[in-house]
């Protein structure tokens, strides 16, 4: 198991919290309100994307120049560099989709 400091536990329960507060409210405006589908397929995208930043706490850790040229070496607490690179891009790909989908929903 991969040991993480208490700063990089806190970024990492914070970042998943507000993924699992996310994704909480767009089901509970799913449920109650008139929640558009893209909007949840948006949601559900972005939350995918705050796991993934999520899994790579050391990201926050250094300075941004250094950050972005180690992005590929730095090891993700859970899974593999691959699990991690099709978490985010799944993700990523869910957020387009969702202005896709609100964007014709839009124009119908």
């Amino acid at each position: 198991m991969f040991k993480l400091s208490r700063k990089d536990s806190v970024i990492v329960i914070f970042v998943w919290g507000m993924a699992l507060f996310m994704l909480s409210t767009s089901i509970y405006d799913l449920l109650l309100t008139s929640f558009s589908s893209g909007e949840v397929i948006r949601t559900i995208g972005l939350a995918l994307l705050l796991f993934g930043v999520g899994l790579t706490p050391q990201f926050f850790s250094k300075p941004i120049s250094e950050a972005f040229k180690e992005l590929d070496q730095l090891s993700p607490i859970l899974f593999t560099l691959k699990t991690r690179f099709y978490i985010n891009n799944t993700g990523l790909s869910l957020l387009l989709l969702g202005w896709v989908v609100s964007f014709v929903l839009w124009l119908m």
